[in-house]
């Protein structure tokens, strides 16, 4: 089980100062702002039990003004140490700039990706590992195995992050969905076809990967040669009809 606990959804609202104006026991602090994810640690691994893992997905940062900071992070996953976790994986950013890109087919990258990017260094193992630097600070602090997602495409890059950097586990997304097999290419020692599948999408790269998600789905191959705006425009289309249904 994974607890989603970035990313800009629900419970990282929660650990938000940003967002989080509340004035009672889940708001305010970060020990009150912390309140609601380590309530759901505790329940779903009294529910699943001692064997089975559970793991929590955390920002390192919001990337956003007011937004979680990479001090009150670590201080989260110092407190996740004293809780039955398996696993901590690292992420960042929110989804709020999805507005401009998807539903509009113009606009950009999540923040996840581009306000990373501002900061990394000019060098093939920054610009993939997004959030390299504060891995590198929460293993100083954390007692839990770590996972680093965001940006990795290469094993070289993996292989040193796991070997030199010391984390545990690699968190591998889009990858997987422009080639489901590509971990088998990739521990053969052979490369992936990813680059030459996306290196177009621009803009509609969100749109395009969840239209391929939901091809997987429902057992199907993605459609490579599916016009990014078409793709784009269907995923618009499919989540407003859920979104609908929801109200209904």
């Amino acid at each position: 089980v994974q607890i989603h606990a970035a990313h800009g959804y629900l419970i990282s609202s929660f650990l938000s100062p940003n967002v989080n104006q509340r004035r009672d026991q889940w708001g305010g602090n970060l020990e009150a702002r912390s309140r609601l994810p380590l309530t759901i640690v505790r329940r779903i691994r009294k529910a699943i039990g001692p064997a089975k893992a559970l793991s929590i997905k955390l920002n390192s940062a919001d990337f956003q003004q007011g937004g979680l900071g990479e001090d009150d992070a670590l201080s989260l996953i110092e407190k996740l140490n004293e809780e039955a976790i398996d696993c901590v994986e690292i992420s960042g950013g929110t989804y709020e700039t999805l507005g401009s890109g998807l539903w509009e087919g113009l606009g950009q990258e999540p923040t996840t990706v581009t306000a990373a990017k501002k900061d990394v260094k000019p060098s093939t193992h920054a610009r993939e590992a997004y959030f390299l630097d504060f891995a590198r600070k929460a293993t100083r602090v954390s007692k839990i195995p770590l996972m680093l997602t965001g940006g990795m495409r290469t094993p070289t890059v993996m292989n040193s992050a796991l070997t030199d950097d010391g984390l545990s586990l690699i968190g591998v997304g889009r990858p997987l969905v422009a080639q489901p097999d590509i971990s088998a290419h990739w521990l053969a020692g052979k490369p992936g076809l990813i680059e030459q599948r996306n290196t177009d999408l621009g803009s509609f790269r969100i749109g395009w990967y969840y239209h391929a998600i939901r091809q997987l789905a429902v057992g199907l191959e993605p459609d490579f040669g599916i016009d990014k705006r078409v793709a784009s425009r269907h995923t618009q289309q499919t989540d407003a009809a859920q979104a609908a249904m929801l109200v209904r």
